[in-house]
């Protein structure tokens, strides 16, 4: 199965198809509800 590039946006649903990891801006707390709007973003694997 393809994986996403960096920089594509990543949800709940498939932040586990990034290429690398989904990256959120505020950290883990945040994280659930930033997934849910679209603010995360698949980057290099942390």
């Amino acid at each position: 199965k393809e994986c996403m590039a960096d920089g594509t946006v990543c949800y709940i649903h498939n932040h586990n198809d990034c290429c690398g990891s989904c990256l959120c801006p505020n950290g883990p707390l945040a994280r659930p509800w930033e997934m849910l709007v679209g603010n995360c973003k698949c980057g290099p694997k942390a």
